[in-house]
């Protein structure tokens, strides 16, 4: 995915005042609340350009993983071999088996990295909170008031796809359809603590209940113990609200006072828009090892198996047993894990935020070893590394602004479990492509052509 764009957006940039681009930049982000932790959500004053053509080929192949991804769930679920397999004896087994039902996402994430032929490999599918909806729509509004992204304007046709007010849209439609009627309150839920403190000024978090207030919807950002939940209402006081975006499951798993949260329901009372169920079961990054292990059957056409063969890379649950190995030869997992160190990484299956995931080719053997240990009892994945391509950014750094090679992911938003439109995309030195991880920034993309 290699485009002109950005090599002439650097030479605009260069060749007029990239110190007071960079200062001005930096100040919007400031004056908006772009941060995150205090820093600028966005560390390069460059965007992304994709060339219409890899635009719409990258869409494809967004809509045909998402049909897979629901198709891989299901399978899932009514396999009770593979999901002994992955839960094991979690100790919250009684709540991973209980919330197997749920309802469609309204939006969802796919995340993908490029690899160096320019190939897409799609890696996590992030269910019904999806980050970057609103930094990205933000960031580029304030790209476009720079005059290198004006000048670039001016040669090349270049377009932005929002995806905010798409977002809201999508959800009064799903609560239209399964609960007939219209969202008039909107409740996001942050755990109580140091977690809860981090999603309450959480700048997009706002960004989404302002939004939210323009469209005539009441959002309030409260914690678990701000509020009562009968199993079916979540509510402050008198004011029930429609539907519940809950920020951190994990955080609040350990949380007494969201104990109610916790009672599986799919209709009746506040819909629970990013629910257990879907974080655990859809939001899972072991739907990837379903495609990707060639013992698993999911009734794939052939063309949904070309799709996995160039798009899903190697992936298993992290469980003693044979498998297939990275080069297609049979072999015992954990030995096989053991000795492609460099080539692997282990990702626990529902974190979020780059939590708990380590890269074996940044670790040495012996840490390695004991992380696939301590992986064994909790639901994990291992994934084959994808040697991702880099790309050049102009970034500020001191008094300079100097281009270096990034990598940077594409990410595609899925509205309903069908549609493909929206992209995301984050940049980093340091092969997290997280906030959370740190070293990533979210970056805009910008179609060209």
């Amino acid at each position: 995915m290699i485009d002109t764009a950005a090599a002439r957006y650097r030479a605009l940039l260069h060749g007029g005042d990239p110190l007071a681009t960079a200062a001005q930049f930096l100040a919007l982000q400031a004056e908006q609340g772009l941060t995150y932790r205090g820093q600028p959500v966005c560390a390069t004053i460059q965007p992304r350009f994709l060339p219409a053509a890899d635009h719409a080929a990258f869409l494809a192949a967004g809509r045909i993983g998402a049909g897979l991804i629901g198709r891989a769930d299901a399978h899932f679920r009514a396999s009770q071999p593979l999901r002994d397999r992955l839960f094991g004896d979690h100790p919250q087994r009684h709540l991973l088996d209980a919330h197997d039902r749920f309802l469609p996402d309204p939006c969802g994430r796919f995340d993908a990295l490029v690899d160096r032929g320019g190939r897409p490999w799609f890696i996590e599918y992030n269910a019904g909170l999806c980050g970057g909806l609103y930094f990205a729509e933000a960031l580029a509004a304030a790209f476009d008031t720079l005059a290198p992204m004006q000048a670039l304007r001016a040669e090349l046709p270049l377009r932005f796809q929002p995806t905010s007010a798409p977002y809201v849209d999508a959800l009064q439609t799903a609560y239209s359809r399964d609960f007939g009627g219209i969202i008039l309150r909107a409740l996001f839920l942050a755990p109580d603590g140091a977690a809860g403190d981090l999603y309450a000024s959480h700048a997009e978090i706002h960004m989404m209940a302002a939004e939210m207030a323009r469209r005539g919807i009441e959002a309030r950002i409260l914690r678990a113990s701000d509020v009562r939940h009968d199993g079916a209402r979540v509510a402050q006081g008198d004011w029930v609200a429609d539907i519940v975006i809950v920020l951190d499951w994990l955080a609040l798993i350990a949380q007494p006072a969201a104990a109610p949260l916790f009672v599986p329901r799919t209709t009746g009372g506040s819909w629970i828009v990013n629910s257990l169920g879907a974080a655990i079961y859809r939001g899972g990054k072991h739907l990837f090892a379903l495609m990707s292990d060639p013992a698993i059957d999911l009734a794939e056409t052939d063309d949904e198996r070309r799709w996995i063969a160039d798009h899903v890379p190697w992936t298993r649950i992290l469980a003693p047993g044979p498998t297939i190995g990275l080069s297609g030869e049979p072999t015992d997992l954990l030995a096989h894990l053991r000795a492609e160190r460099e080539r692997l990484v282990l990702k626990p299956c529902f974190a979020m935020g780059g939590r708990g995931v380590m890269l074996g080719w940044k670790v040495d053997a012996t840490t390695w070893d004991r992380a696939i240990e301590q992986a064994l009892g909790e639901p994990t994945i291992a994934q084959a590394r994808i040697d991702m391509a880099s790309e050049t950014y102009a970034c500020p750094q001191g008094a300079t602004v100097t281009d270096r090679a990034l990598e940077s992911d594409l990410c595609c938003y899925i509205w309903h479990q069908s549609e493909a439109h929206g992209l995301h995309c984050r940049a980093s030195d340091t092969g997290m492509m997280n906030l959370a991880g740190g070293g990533a920034s979210v970056v805009p993309v910008f179609v060209a052509g």
